[in-house]
């Protein structure tokens, strides 16, 4: 059923009356910012519920009692700031939640009780600083979070227990200036790591120590001038590494160490790259066919500064 854009404003349980089959109910850009206790008890056969672009400021413990078949809820694009314990405790079969674009400044363990079987999660460009320990430790089917566009300038390893079936985290574009590798502790399948748009100007060379299944690693616009020996030494299972925006002047070979992955893809545009004998490692690997290098992701080639104009098959590396 599809109700959206109607100048809702509220939502009471006598509207769905004799709707007790009903799976698929949208509410979209209304101006909901109450929903009565119980307000969808007579719809409990519903298995998506969209609720976007509305004017609901909290979650209530009582809103989506009942819905025991739930398997999307979206409460994107609303103006919420709290989120009352148990509101989701009987959203058992949820399997994707959404919660970007609210205004959340902080996650807690008691906003996702019930949420067993939560595979997706959505936290997208909200305010949130604090994540407190095991917030999310209810939900151990969650296999994507998405944290990007918040206000997080510290990651610590309680934030992320619980979280062995994690394969992508999304940390863009929020305010952290470093990482180690005790946070990534609980993430033993993380398979996808997106850290673009942060400060991380500097690496210690044993950030990923503790991610042994990562393939994709995003380190766009973070300010990095350097790569230390040994970085990606331990990630033998690397696919694509992004390094787009940053200060380097050089890749040095031994920042993958022993370590030399079946195919690897680098985006290196938007770096101030000297193309010396440092790089001969890159021009090796491009001929023998395990490494192919791009300028930003899926295009074309970076340039050298130190070969203006010349395009970067033509550039000679002194090896």
């Amino acid at each position: 059923m599809w109700l959206d854009q109607n100048k809702l404003t509220e939502v009471r349980a006598d509207m769905w009356v004799g709707l007790d089959s009903l799976t698929h109910l949208h509410l979209m850009s209304n101006a909901i910012s109450k929903i009565e206790p119980q307000g969808f008890s007579y719809v409990t056969s519903l298995t998506n519920l969209y609720l976007d672009k509305n004017e609901l400021r909290e979650v209530k413990s009582n809103m989506f009692s009942s819905l025991f078949n739930l398997k999307e809820l979206s409460l994107k694009s609303n103006p919420i700031t709290e989120i009352q314990p148990g509101s989701f405790a009987d959203l058992s079969s949820c399997t994707e939640l959404n919660l970007a674009l609210t205004g959340l400044t902080e996650v807690r363990p008691d906003m996702f009780v019930g949420l067993s079987s939560l595979e997706y999660l959505s936290l997208y460009h909200n305010d949130i600083s604090v994540i407190y320990p095991a917030t999310f430790s209810h939900s151990p089917a969650l296999t994507s979070l998405f944290l990007g566009g918040n206000k997080l300038n510290e990651l610590e390893a309680y934030m992320f227990e619980g979280l062995s079936s994690l394969t992508y985290l999304g940390l863009e574009e929020n305010e952290l200036d470093q990482v180690c590798q005790e946070v990534w502790g609980s993430l033993g399948n993380l398979v996808e790591l997106n850290l673009n748009f942060n400060n991380i100007d500097e690496l210690s060379g044993d950030e990923w120590d503790n991610l042994p299944y990562l393939q994709y690693l995003e380190l766009s616009d973070n300010g990095l001038w350097e790569i230390p020996p040994n970085t990606f030494n331990q990630l033998g299972l690397l696919k694509r590494i992004t390094l787009v925006g940053n200060n380097l002047r050089t890749l040095k070979e031994n920042v993958l160490g022993s370590n030399q992955p079946l195919k690897l893809v680098i985006s290196l545009g938007s770096n101030p790259l000297f193309c010396d004998n440092r790089m001969c490692w890159v021009r090796q690997g491009e001929r023998e066919g395990w490494l192919h290098v791009e300028d930003t992701y899926g295009t074309g080639k970076p340039n050298c500064t130190n070969f203006p104009g010349v395009d970067w098959e033509d550039v000679d590396f002194d090896c």
